[in-house]
């Protein structure tokens, strides 16, 4: 039994002092009061309706499944006060909620009449919610009474969800067809319902039960299959393909399975404590820390919910991961099902452990980059991956916090059923991405997903420097052949360059989305929020045109469901050659005032300096190396710099030394004549005098040349580059 007595009085206690699960506990009572008041008669004529238009109404058909998921959550809610207080009263309006939601003659949110399904995500919710609810009240029911809810169970959760999902004679769905997180909230669910229920009330029970633990083991491992351009459902780090709010959503039913498995029949086959563990970190990294309290990074279908968030307190209890809850526990301000309040552990240590400040999610395509974890941290996100069924046109989008404030923002996404899902949420004007021309792209993206995902092929963290590739043309591939996104990132500046490739001359527009108010002057916008500012330098291409486009934030919550209007900031400018280069900086909160940037150029160059009071930085884009130039070298002779890499980076003091320099994408690197880096094979590198490091990120072994020394005459040392990121000492 998931809440026996044990259960019952370690959640007695946690309410009695800890304020987080006593918040979740007042509420919990008053919905069951005014559940109590209820004109229960009137529900179920309202059901009855809505169950005849079914037939007929889709309306209807999506507005009965709302109701049998609503009134099945609060029957299992009731039943869980009952334990609590054992008030005989709430285990009779436990027992007239199932009454109540039995009447329905399906319980199924899926309304395309072409397939021949019996079962869907809601008839395994609400079977998990009876089943439980059941379980909860068993000593207030008669044999009678529990053998009639037990038909109903099994009438309208397990035999449906069995035949459509588990029997091998029977089924109509496959691992590789479904969304990945149908399975398992499917499968999950009614194995939840067969282990509530028992052996002695379920015919073919312990098939059932196998069957079930074989099909989650097989969920957990899925590889992914070429033709539906479906991939794995987990990376190796824990990463999810369908990202956060799909994730704790997939693992809603499985982790009650598991844990009634383990505690009422003695079995943990289903052990997977490595991905889990690392699935937490996964999960806590992509956290904004604001002065206003944790914002979750708002990519594609990610809504933070508001129930079955039950998976999230699993991992962290079972993990202690105190850090991430305590961030979690801000987004949600209490408990609401009866599954939260079982897993919430009120003792764990918050202030850790911390994930990982940078986690470059390679299989999903996510990074996450932090300089720390206090508010008047910055933190940058990015997405480039793909998610099947739940995609956004969006490779490469960003978002952007420091000193407490968010200034770039993703739009998020808003109710399916809103027209304004499919006709704004997932198109490219909704992102911080670069569209091309209108943007528009093939509708089949979203439900056929890509055969090209989104990637990020180097990273190299180098202490204050570091440097990011994202390759973004996966999912714009009927727009770009080329679409990569550099990011530098320096002490309190970020540089983006995005290099662009076409299959047609156009337009290009970079889209920028801000939480705050825009100000503009020349080629410098100003974000503002709350009186702290973001600066945004479009430093190239020159002629770009700006304008304000009317768009959408996240959707707000309300009964309603409101999507507010906000306008995003859209950079414009003409490809030539099919090429466009966008180069922004981004100047932090913390960036001292007089800090500037200015520009220079040549017909294969494009230059940014920064100049700060002790040094200044320049960072060069070689145009020849954005692959006009194939079967020969992409050889730059610009000013005093004569390298193939695409991007440059040098630092000099205020005596003209050298103290860092970097190459991306290159062999070799000459500065007024002398060789400061050379290798074979082309790669990331930045070579550090002031530390005296070199940091160096190749996808093979090779050899490295670098000048170790800053005497005019010295010699370059070599180095042995492993595959990976190598860091030297000199």
């Amino acid at each position: 039994m998931l809440f026996d007595t044990s259960a019952i009085e370690r959640i007695r206690e946690t309410a009695g002092k800890d304020p987080y699960a006593a918040a979740g506990f007042k509420q919990l009572k008053q919905d069951v009061t005014a559940a109590g008041r209820m004109n229960l008669e009137e529900k179920r004529q309202l059901l009855l309706r809505l169950d005849r238009q079914s037939q007929e109404d889709e309306q209807a058909y999506g507005e009965r499944a709302a109701f049998v998921r609503e009134y099945s959550e609060l029957a299992v809610r009731a039943s869980f006060l009952y334990l609590l207080e054992k008030d005989e009263a709430h285990a009779e309006l436990t027992k007239q909620l199932i009454s109540l939601v039995s009447l329905s003659s399906v319980w199924m949110a899926h309304v395309d009449r072409r397939v021949i399904w019996k079962s869907d995500l809601t008839t395994a919710d609400v079977g998990v919610n009876l089943a439980v609810a059941l379980q909860n009240i068993m000593d207030q029911l008669s044999e009678e009474e529990i053998g009639r809810i037990t038909s109903v169970l099994l009438d309208q959760c397990v035999h449906p969800l069995y035949e459509d999902w588990l029997s091998p004679e029977l089924h109509v769905n496959a691992l590789d067809t479904m969304g990945h997180n149908w399975w398992t909230v499917c499968i999950g669910g009614m194995g939840v319902v067969l282990l509530v229920l028992g052996p002695e009330r379920v015919p073919r029970f312990h098939n059932y039960l196998e069957q079930t633990i074989d099909a989650l083991r097989e969920w957990i491992t899925y590889p992914g299959n070429v033709l539906q351009n479906k991939n794995a459902n987990f990376g190796p780090d824990g990463d999810f393909l369908e990202y956060l709010n799909y994730f704790m959503y997939a693992f809603s039913n499985y982790c009650l399975f598991r844990e009634l498995l383990r505690k009422d029949y003695n079995r943990d086959e289903l052990q997977f404590s490595e991905l889990e563990e690392k699935s937490a970190d996964y999960y806590g990294s992509f956290f904004h820390l604001l002065s206003d309290g944790p914002r979750f990074a708002d990519f594609g279908d990610v809504s933070v919910p508001e129930k079955q968030t039950q998976y999230i307190f699993y991992l962290c209890s079972r993990y202690n991961k105190g850090w991430t809850q305590k961030q979690f526990k801000q987004l949600c301000a209490k408990l609401i099902m009866p599954y939260e309040f079982y897993f919430y552990e009120a003792d764990l240590d918050e202030s850790g452990p911390l994930p990982p400040a940078e986690q470059i999610i390679s299989y999903s395509g996510y990074a996450a980059i932090r300089t720390g974890f206090a508010d008047t941290d910055t933190s940058f996100f990015m997405k480039t991956g793909e998610s099947w069924n739940h995609n956004h046109i969006d490779a490469g989008t960003f978002e952007l916090a420091s000193c407490g404030k968010l200034f770039i923002t993703d739009s998020g996404t808003c109710s399916y059923s809103d027209p304004k899902y499919a006709g704004y949420y997932i198109k490219p004007q909704a992102h911080n991405v670069v569209q091309f021309n209108d943007g528009l792209q093939t509708d089949d993206l979203r439900y056929q997903g890509t055969k090209y995902m989104g990637s990020f092929p180097v990273w190299l963290p180098a202490g204050n420097y570091k440097y990011l590739l994202a390759d973004c043309a996966g999912p714009f591939i009927n727009q770009f052949q080329r679409y990569f996104r550099h990011v530098i990132f320096l002490k309190d500046v970020m540089v983006m360059a995005d290099d662009l490739f076409a299959y047609q001359d156009g337009t290009l527009h970079y889209n920028l989305h801000v939480n705050g108010t825009i100000s503009r002057s020349g080629s410098l916008a100003t974000v503002n929020h709350d009186g702290v500012e973001l600066a945004v330098h479009s430093l190239f291409p020159r002629g770009h045109e700006w304008r304000l486009q009317p768009g959408f934030t996240h959707e707000v919550k309300t009964p309603q469901r409101t999507t507010p209007e906000a306008d995003y900031l859209q950079i414009s400018a003409s490809t030539s050659g099919r090429r466009g280069k966008f180069i922004h900086a981004f100047k932090l909160p913390a960036c001292d005032s007089t800090v500037t940037f200015t520009t220079d150029e040549d017909d294969h160059a494009n230059e940014v300096i920064i100049e700060r009071e002790e040094y200044t930085e320049r960072i060069i884009c070689n145009l020849l190396a954005d692959g006009r130039l194939m079967h020969e070298n992409a050889t730059l002779r610009y000013k005093d710099i004569g390298t193939d890499a695409f991007l440059v980076y040098i630092k000099t003091n205020r005596q003209g030394e050298i103290v860092q320099t970097a190459m991306h994408n290159g062999s070799v690197l000459r500065i007024n004549g002398v060789c400061y880096m050379s290798s074979m094979l082309k790669h990331d590198v930045l070579l550090n005098y002031e530390d005296r490091t070199i940091t160096a990120a190749a996808k093979a072994d090779a050899s490295g040349y670098f000048k170790t020394s800053q005497a005019p005459d010295a010699e370059l040392a070599k180095f042995g580059l492993k595959a990976g990121t190598s860091v030297f000492r000199f």
